[in-house]
């Protein structure tokens, strides 16, 4: 039988990802009106901040989804899930330690994870542009958190700009994951009860839910 997250996960992950996605816009904004090194730096943390809190949301939700796909996680998905790993004490004992994962890998697994514990058809591909801009700036995140001397820490205009571009791709890809997500609970119900909805919510409709919801981000336009 299916189960569906308690509302309050999903309004969780609403919840975070529009206070940090408000963050990083006025951090952009910020940059746009007095730029300076200093409020480079914040902006290129707060886009990193939003990303790291939303994977970690997402990871969450995707334990509490469809419990038909949840039952079918594997030991290890469920274990990096919950970004845990298990070792044994000089004693023999079973220990439960944090997981430290790579972000990019991270990221990619939570997307997948979440779609697929709520049957939604969305895709995190790394050939797309935002993939490669990520790519270079979680370099320049990391260098500016681990700074070895003062160069470490000044945002070039190119590191600027693909930070901005890394903002808009990943916040519009939490909202088509999260349009994808409505589809694919609509269908669920629709197998357990069907006919049970009373009006179709079409593809523009769900868009523009997400687009109210969270009026911080510049979606992509359509393609048809």
């Amino acid at each position: 039988m299916h189960k569906i997250s308690q509302p309050d996960d999903l309004k969780s992950l609403e919840e975070m990802f529009e206070l940090l996605a408000a963050d990083a816009e006025y951090l952009r904004e910020r940059v746009a009106q007095s730029d300076s090194a200093e409020a480079r730096r914040s902006f290129v943390r707060s886009v990193f901040a939003l990303i790291e809190g939303i994977v970690f949301a997402i990871k969450r939700c995707a334990l509490a989804g469809n419990s038909v796909q949840v039952a079918r996680l594997s030991a290890a998905e469920r274990a990096l899930l919950q970004e845990e790993f298990y070792d044994l004490t000089d004693d023999g004992d079973a220990k439960t330690r944090p997981a430290f994962l790579h972000l990019a890998k991270n990221l990619r697994f939570a997307f997948k994870l979440f779609a697929r514990c709520y049957e939604a058809d969305h895709d995190l591909s790394p050939d797309e542009v935002g993939w490669a801009a990520f790519r270079r700036s979680a370099r320049v995140r990391n260098r500016l958190m681990h700074p070895k001397n003062a160069s470490d820490l000044e945002v070039t205009d190119a590191e600027l700009a693909d930070a901005t571009r890394v903002m808009n791709w990943f916040a519009a890809h939490v909202i088509l994951l999260f349009v994808a997500t409505v589809r694919g609970l609509t269908r669920i119900v629709e197998s357990l009860a069907p006919g049970s909805s009373k009006r179709v919510l079409t593809e523009e409709a769900l868009e523009s839910m997400s687009r109210s919801a969270f009026p911080h981000v510049r979606m992509p336009p359509r393609t048809t």
